[in-house]
């Protein structure tokens, strides 16, 4: 006998989540919405996530448990739990956020209702490590135009947190085009290519709950920033997210120019989570992050069904976004400058200990 088939997919993709896992899980447990899968890719974590995950899938046939021998980062993670889906529509889900018992029913009723739709997300609210509410986020976008050139410059050009990645999701455009690259916000590209192919619908109640606590990922400093950037943003009093005062309402106002310090963090950084966390074998490696994002969103607009005038019109968003990280750009050249004497000094040294291993060289 087959799999059993279900409508909704749920692809959870987990590393060393035992803190928040088990909220996570209940939370789309006892959705109104009965008839889907949840898929778990662990990502081969230390602490108590099998323990739990293995727990889950032994009281519900709808859980499906996988464990990867090895972290094959957060990007091929992502991509495997879809890969193992079979539903008609998809849903990522995060192991630190929660969503409410109807997220589901109402997602799915849009999407039956709305071909045009590829997407469907609802508000969000902005939950600290206990659970409890401290934010609603309040940003609008206009990601529902019948214009594709409209939604593609709004999700790109306008300041916010890429939360419909985690909304219900039309497998049919995933498997349209590529994945999560192996790239820093690969997944910011892929709703780039969602929002080329049709409208998301974001729908006015707030059901989907994002957690704000110290262990994200966007909280975490890539790990090739040097001694001295790391002075100058304690110096500054702001961490390394884009928008501190979403993640720690209790410190909103007691920094005079929280915007230039933000922006300055921001420019010195980079993209959060760094590369490595999307790919393991990134780390130590010159990267431009900055301009592999401008020229992802280049292919995306070429290879998407559009006319010449949307395509046109498209491209001139791409223009803005390009004028506005253009600094950043040029960041990325100057880490690559600094970091490339470093780097051809580990290769050297590499190349030296494999030639004089017995044996001779690397298989």
């Amino acid at each position: 006998m087959g799999l059993p088939q279900y409508r909704v997919s749920i692809g959870l993709p987990v590393f060393n989540g035992e803190e928040y896992l088990e909220a996570a899980i209940r939370s789309i447990l006892v959705q109104t919405y009965a008839d889907f899968e949840l898929i778990i890719c662990d990502n081969a974590s230390s602490d108590r996530t099998q323990e739990i995950c293995s727990a889950y899938a032994a009281r519900d046939r709808r859980i499906r448990y996988f464990r990867n021998r090895q972290n094959l980062g957060a990007s091929r993670n992502h991509n495997r739990v879809f890969e193992l889906s079979s539903g008609e529509y998809f849903k990522w889900a995060s192991h630190d956020d929660i969503i409410g018992p109807d997220f589901l029913s109402k997602c799915v009723e849009v999407l039956d209702r709305d071909p045009s739709v590829v997407l469907c997300c609802t508000k969000t609210k902005i939950i600290d490590k206990h659970g409890s509410a401290v934010k609603s986020y309040v940003v609008s976008l206009k990601t529902d135009s019948p214009r594709p050139h409209v939604r593609f410059g709004d999700l790109m050009c306008t300041r916010h947190m890429f939360f419909p990645i985690f909304g219900l999701i039309r497998s049919s455009a995933l498997k349209a085009g590529p994945l999560m690259g192996d790239y820093a916000a690969s997944d910011t590209i892929l709703l780039a290519r969602l929002v080329l192919m049709g409208r998301f619908h974001e729908i006015p109640e707030y059901l989907f709950f994002s957690r704000s606590h110290e262990g994200q990922s966007m909280r975490t400093l890539p790990s090739h920033l040097s001694s001295t950037i790391r002075s100058v943003s304690r110096t500054l009093g702001v961490g390394p997210t884009l928008h501190a005062e979403w993640f720690d309402p209790a410190g909103k106002g007691r920094r005079r120019f929280p915007g230039w310090r933000i922006y300055l963090v921001n420019f010195m950084v980079g993209p959060l989570p760094p590369a490595e966390w999307f790919d393991p074998g990134q780390k130590g490696r010159i990267l431009f992050p900055l301009w592999k994002i401008f020229l992802e969103l280049s292919v995306s607009i070429r290879q998407a069904r559009l006319s010449r005038l949307e395509r046109a019109r498209c491209y001139a968003h791409l223009g803005r976004w390009l004028g506005r990280n253009c600094p950043r750009m040029v960041r990325d050249v100057i880490f690559a400058v600094l970091r490339f004497p470093g780097w051809v000094l580990r290769a050297l040294s590499t190349s030296g200990r494999v030639q004089h291993e017995p044996g001779g060289g690397a298989a």
